[in-house]
């Protein structure tokens, strides 16, 4: 008869590897963020609105990814790297900022994502749908990716 219980280092030995595929795939989808320079113009979030202001790198503090920014203000934050984005650079003459950074800088939960269209017929293909009272053809649209969507019985008149 053998010992089946692992012993203490096989345990170790198998959460560590574990530990090392889990961060593997978390890194995947991750981006390091550039650093930040003193006097350099950024946006910082807001943690009660969810909006982005203007400020100015002050300093890098010792914490990880935390900086000292200045508001336009004379308000002195702390902000972690998350919270704080690059001014956009508007290379227009003349052009103010101040507008640009609020557009370009919507909370993500607000942010303007294009929106899917609705089903529709192909351009090439237009969209069959039967007339009452024939049930040899069901209606059907074709969506953009060619993928053809049958309406369910229950909902056909």
């Amino acid at each position: 008869m053998s010992n089946t219980i692992p012993n203490r280092e096989e345990i170790q030995s198998q959460l560590a590897n574990k530990q090392v595929g889990q961060k593997l795939h978390h890194d995947a989808r991750t981006k390091c963020l550039p650093r930040l320079y003193t006097g350099q113009d950024v946006t910082h979030r807001d943690p009660k609105t969810g909006k982005w202001h203007p400020a100015v790198v002050n300093q890098k503090l010792k914490e990880p990814r935390s900086y000292e920014l200045q508001t336009p203000s004379g308000q002195h934050l702390r902000r972690t790297r998350e919270q704080i984005r690059e001014a956009p650079r508007d290379d227009t003459p003349g052009a103010t900022t101040t507008t640009s950074v609020n557009q370009a800088h919507s909370s993500p939960a607000k942010a303007q994502r294009p929106q899917p269209s609705p089903v529709s017929a192909s351009p090439g293909k237009p969209e069959t749908i039967s007339p009452p009272g024939t049930p040899a053809q069901q209606p059907s649209r074709t969506t953009q990716s060619g993928r053809t969507v049958t309406l369910p019985a229950r909902f056909r008149d």
